[in-house]
């Protein structure tokens, strides 16, 4: 789930207009938040002749907060203000003024990683039969916890996250064969550098931390 739900248009000027802003911003996107704006378009090819069947409306993007909240704070197409104020309410002025809320977003994603294991040299895993394993992250430069959230699939520094739901918020629990698909799904995250996550698995054995450098 994402958070402003959907876009939708039902005219090719407002189409093609947001289309062309995207590209605008779409290097800066980037270099904030480390993703393609396109990669959330449900639709970049749509003509002048997709509108033309009556009552035609396209579903165009499902956007993660961190790009509503860009929009919020750039975007002054008149039809995204009102899709964004319809979507986030009162809270929409508060985004508009808030100069540190993109902050929790924008950090320079780690490169390589450390494993700490001190019980023995290498985690303890059964081969070909899989093991659950708890996941925590700290940040070892303030101490601040991370949580994920559920609801937009992804790591949240608790202490500068914004709308922060804790029903929605946990530990992630992780299932694989060894450890080596466990760091590999660590580097699939889009974390910062200098945090510690600790993996508690099911045996003495087979708990470990690894620092994102």
């Amino acid at each position: 789930m994402a958070g402003i739900d959907k876009i939708y248009v039902d005219n090719y000027d407002d189409y093609i207009t947001f289309i062309n802003y995207c590209k605008t911003i779409q290097e800066d996107i980037q270099k904030l938040f480390n993703v393609n704006i396109f990669n959330y378009f449900y639709f970049t090819e749509l003509t002048e002749q997709s509108f033309e069947i009556e009552d035609n409306v396209y579903p165009i993007t499902n956007f993660p907060h961190k790009i509503d909240y860009y929009l919020i704070k750039n975007c002054n197409i008149p039809f995204i203000i009102d899709r964004l104020k319809d979507q986030y309410g009162d809270s929409y002025n508060e985004i508009k003024n808030d100069s540190e809320i993109l902050n929790e977003y924008t950090f320079e994603k780690f490169k390589k990683i450390k494993i700490i294991h001190e019980k023995s040299k290498y985690p303890y895993v059964i081969k070909k039969q899989k093991r659950k394993f708890m996941i925590s992250i700290e940040d070892l430069n303030n101490h601040d916890t991370w949580t994920y959230d559920k609801t937009i699939s992804q790591w949240r520094n608790t202490n500068k996250s914004n709308n922060l739901n804790y029903d929605n918020c946990f530990s992630i629990l992780f299932f694989g064969k060894s450890y080596k698909a466990l760091v590999r799904k660590i580097n699939s995250w889009n974390l910062p550098k200098g945090l510690e996550i600790e993996i508690i698995g099911s045996y003495y054995s087979s708990s470990f931390k690894i620092i994102t450098k």
